[in-house]
């Protein structure tokens, strides 16, 4: 029996043959694809992108083109919309807490929310629906509120 191929032999070889010959496939496919122009699938006009250049050279200025009006700051966090309503959440929502309504006032809310609040009155206006519910307004605040978009 020398020289034959016992059955554990013959599947070894044709895994490996079968993996080697998957990898060799796909190398030639995509060294193909990549080589062919047809199957540039680009956005543009022009294949490899040859609409995607800007010419910035007429819009270049030797100064800059706006005015600093004051120094630059990094915005508190309580100043984040997002990071403002977060905090509002837990207010209103707090864990074996008192929680905040709306009927309780701005005065109630705690010092840096409300001391934000009293600098920023207009901010009032984004603040969620009592109800609690985002999803829809059935009666939207002023801010949203515009001819184009409801019939008022």
């Amino acid at each position: 029996m020398d020289g034959e191929l016992n059955r554990r032999d013959f599947l070894k070889k044709a895994g490996v043959t079968g993996g080697a010959l998957s990898l060799a496939g796909a190398a030639a496919a995509g060294f193909g694809a990549g080589r062919s122009r047809d199957s540039y699938t680009g956005w543009g006009r022009t294949a490899y992108g040859g609409d995607q250049f800007f010419n910035r050279k007429p819009f270049l200025a030797d100064k800059p083109t706006y005015e600093q009006t004051g120094n630059p700051r990094r915005i508190e966090y309580i100043e984040d919309l997002f990071k403002r309503l977060g905090e509002l959440r837990r207010v209103m929502y707090a864990p074996g807490g008192e929680s905040w309504t709306f009927d309780q006032g701005v005065e109630a809310l705690p010092e840096h929310l409300r001391s934000y609040y009293r600098e920023h009155p207009g901010a009032q206006e984004y603040l969620p629906p009592p109800d609690g519910n985002n999803n829809t307004y059935l009666d939207p605040p002023k801010w949203l509120r515009t001819g184009e978009w409801f019939d008022i």
